[in-house]
């Protein structure tokens, strides 16, 4: 919130004599206690409401209890013993979860989304500047969505679940981290090849400098689920409200909302190694 208060005050100055700056200021600062305090007020209120003797009992069991049950008739196969390693049959896990209905495919379901609309922004009668930044446009959010998608896989299981399987915070990155970088560079080419379909010039930028905002943008949602799991709609809704703050930076000052992410990337770094002693929320 201090982003776009100080920005108001910065566009004041000139134009409104110096008192009314101040008490504008002090008036935003008071409206900023207040209206957070209002906002834990009504948050308290909702998890009293959730707090009944059915949320007494350990994680594990509210998970069974809440399970859906299955529709229909499905043929499972026998369990079958494999030698992969951990991030393999993490990534096997996540593959299969997402093929099914849940948080975690309608994410991937918006990813793909946005990606063919990168792709089809190529084909609009838009000048070629503007058709490079149509893309853009749909690329971006693209890449959030797979790391809207990661907060899923990684931070929907409870702690006291996954905590004693012999999983290492690596093999937890690695097993998404791997596959939202091939997903990201897929586009990448994908986009550099209509632009050279089009005789696009920059053809280096699109395939190399892409990727890296990008590839930025969803390793920060995995990062958010990693460091807090069974926490996943914190986790989603931490995440996207940082990437609002950056796209506000981003208007009010140029290049400013690469620095946060940049800053916020090296944060959730640091915070990565206390995956096996979560965060309270």
């Amino acid at each position: 919130a201090l982003l776009p208060m100080a920005a108001a005050l910065a566009a004041g100055i000139g134009l409104l004599p110096a008192g009314v700056l101040l008490l504008a200021a002090a008036a935003g600062v008071l409206g900023w206690l207040e209206v957070t305090r209002l906002a834990a007020a009504v948050a308290q209120r909702l998890a009293a409401r959730r707090s009944g003797p059915e949320h007494a009992q350990p994680m594990a069991a509210r998970v069974l209890v809440a399970a859906p049950a299955a529709r229909g008739r499905e043929s499972r196969a026998a369990a079958r013993r494999r030698s992969a390693a951990a991030a393999a049959a993490l990534a096997a896990l996540d593959a299969l979860v997402t093929s099914r209905r849940g948080p975690s495919r309608a994410r991937a379901g918006l990813a793909l989304l946005l990606a063919a609309l990168a792709l089809l922004a190529w084909a609009s009668g838009a000048p070629p500047v503007l058709r490079r930044a149509q893309s853009f446009a749909a690329f971006l959010p693209a890449c959030a969505a797979l790391g809207a998608w990661a907060i899923t896989r990684a931070g929907d299981l409870p702690a006291s679940l996954h905590r004693p399987l012999p999983i290492a915070p690596r093999d937890a990155w690695w097993a998404r981290a791997r596959v939202m970088t091939a997903a990201i560079l897929v586009l990448a080419l994908l986009v550099t090849g209509l632009a050279a379909l089009q005789h696009q010039g920059g053809l280096g930028g699109l395939a190399l400098v892409w990727p890296l905002p990008g590839l930025a943008v969803a390793l920060l949602g995995l990062h958010q689920g990693l460091t807090l799991p069974s926490h996943a709609s914190t986790a989603e809704a931490l995440y996207l409200g940082g990437l609002g703050v950056m796209l506000a930076a981003s208007w009010m000052i140029p290049l400013l909302g690469w620095i946060v992410l940049a800053a916020a990337l090296a944060h959730s770094l640091r915070r990565l190694p206390r995956g096996q002693h979560p965060e309270a929320v």
